[in-house]
Parts: C-alpha cells; structure tokens; sequence
C-alpha cells in the first residue's frame, strides 16, 4: 500500500511536461508492460492484461494537470497512482475479463465546453482532441462492459459514485455492482452529480460508464456549476498538494477497485 503514495509524490513533484515520462518510468521500475498512444494533441499510457474472454473492461485516470495548479495532487495525480498500484496487483490475477488501465491525457481541456459560446463544432473538436476519446475508439463498443473513470482518489472517507458527469448519466446498472462491491467491503459510499469528466468520451463511444472517487466530509461550496466538498476547491490551484493526500483514502480506493475487476 506504500507504493501508492510513493508513486503519487514522485509524479506530482514532477514538471508537468515530464508527468508522463514519470509515470512510464514507475510502470518499466515496476515490470509492468506498457504502450504509449501517440495522437495529435497528447499522448495516453495504456497497459492491458488478457483475460479468458473477449471482452473488456477499461480503468481510466487523467494524467494532464490544470493550467492554475502545481503539483495536482488530488486532482488527479492520485488517481493515476491508484491505478498503477492496481496494475502491479493485476500482473498475478487469472482475469475473466480483458483489462485495460490507462492514463489519458487532455481531460483538463472538457472544461472549455462549459462556455456557453462553444459551437457544436467547437464541442466536436473539444471531444476529439482528448485522450479518453482517443482511447475509446480504438475498442468496439459491443465488447467493452464498462469504462470506469477515477477522479479525486486521494482525500475522503467514503466512495463517491456519480451518477452523471455534467448532463451524461453513469450507468445505473454498472453503479448498482459497485456499490454491492463497496458493501461487501463495508466502505460507505454516497451518489453524487459531478461536473464534465472522461465520462463524456465513453457516452459518445456508446459504452456503460461511470466515474468513481474519494468523497471527503464537511461542508459543500460552489465549485462552478456545482457544489463540492471543501476539501476539493482547491481542484486546478497551486493548494492542490501532496501534504493534503489521505493514505488511507487511497486504499480505500485500491481496494474497492481490485474488488470490482472482473465483477
């Protein structure tokens, strides 16, 4: 469990244009077989593990930081480390499903949609341009089970499970096995509406998905379009840092995860 924070202070104390690289030296250092995906505005991370049938299921964190922070330590260099922890935990796993973790690139870029002069041509090559999208449309939609996307892994005491990601619902049927997951473990979890994530790319690609993440206590504020935790306006500025992670919330998180894989 070290080796989740470990991984998350060396990649957030990394300049964001070596982030990356940083990642992609965790995953060699650790023997975990990755691939890049080179596209024209970015790059994804992409490590995939075969499973006994054909079909896949695909965790995803955002790599990219926001311009107005420095270390993106919550938002959302905590993810990425949950999900590396979680492929050294797959390379010994006998899968039923093929599984796919990948860290995309761009999400910080969905924001620009929120403006209210975006053209439906602006809002196409907004979604084009991300790793998610990217990501996603190297899969057939008939064979994905579910696109799982982490945000904001590394401070609370309970799972959040959204139920949609700006105007694009989660999957009812794909949050209700989670949930049973998170009951088995005994982890509280709370349903929450969350603003425009990765989520839109699996909603375009037409595939069951959901957003999931460390939800803190305390009081909301209004964070944008909604209201957030106190604890996540620091979200795309310089107090986005390493000293407010919660280790345990980042196991918390790993667990969960290796509960769903292959659920």
């Amino acid at each position: 469990m070290d080796n989740i924070y470990t991984h998350l202070v060396r990649i957030a104390k990394s300049d964001r244009t070596q982030r990356l690289n940083t990642i992609t030296d965790i995953l060699t250092e650790c023997g975990i077989c990755h691939r890049l995906q080179h596209f024209e505005t970015g790059t994804n991370a992409v490590i995939s593990y075969s499973g006994h049938n054909d079909f896949d299921i695909i965790f995803m964190a955002h790599h990219d930081i926001a311009s107005g922070t420095i270390q993106g330590a919550n938002d959302n260099t905590a993810s990425v480390a949950v999900l590396i922890a979680l492929s050294e935990w797959l390379q010994t796993q006998n899968l039923h499903y093929n599984t796919h973790i990948a860290f995309t690139d761009h999400e910080e870029r969905i924001g620009a949609m929120l403006s209210e002069n975006v053209t439906n041509e602006d809002r196409f090559r907004i979604i084009t341009s991300i790793g998610s999208y990217q990501l996603l449309k190297t899969f057939s939609a008939a064979r994905v089970k579910a696109v799982i996307n982490l945000e904001m892994s590394g401070i609370g005491d309970r799972v959040f499970i959204a139920e949609s990601s700006g105007n694009v619902p989660c999957s009812a049927a794909l949050n209700s096995r989670i949930a049973a997951a998170a009951d088995q473990l005994r982890i509280r979890h709370s349903s929450v509406r969350i603003s425009n994530s990765d989520l839109l790319s699996a909603h375009v690609r037409k595939m069951h998905g959901t957003v999931i993440g460390a939800l803190p206590a305390g009081e909301y504020v209004k964070f944008g379009s909604y209201p957030v935790p106190q604890a996540w306006a620091t979200m795309h500025t310089p107090q986005d840092t390493i000293d407010k992670i919660e280790q345990p919330a980042l196991e918390m998180m790993l667990t969960l995860l290796k509960t769903i894989v292959d659920k």
